[in-house]
């Protein structure tokens, strides 16, 4: 593969990933607050030619993807932030009594 050939793929992709950058949220917002304009506005768009569809926004599909995305990566961070509960549920569950994963407190699992 030709070098500059690369050079203008990597280009090509740095310019979507910041058109999401920008898009993503507007899109979001619009989605939320606006549901049925956009569903026009994507009824609307998808009788375009393909060359001029979703200037101003995210295509439904990319929408999906990074919304899951998003999703899945605040999961992640919230998941992290909660401590010792794992712990807590497996002292619970090898006594079997229900102690400290009602309160979420790892300090009450020392029984």
């Amino acid at each position: 593969m030709d070098f500059l050939k690369l050079l203008r793929s990597l280009e090509e992709f740095l310019y979507e990933l910041c058109t999401w950058f920008l898009f993503f949220p507007r899109t979001l917002y619009r989605v939320i607050v606006h549901p049925r304009r956009m569903a026009q506005y994507v009824n609307t768009e998808l009788t375009q030619k393909l060359d001029n569809q979703f200037d101003d926004a995210i295509s439904p599909p990319m929408f999906l993807m990074l919304a899951v995305l998003v999703a899945h990566g605040v999961e992640l961070l919230m998941h992290q932030q909660v401590t010792g509960t794992g712990s807590c549920r497996a002292r619970c569950s090898a006594t079997r009594k229900a102690c400290c994963c009602i309160a979420r407190s790892p300090l009450r699992c020392g029984r």
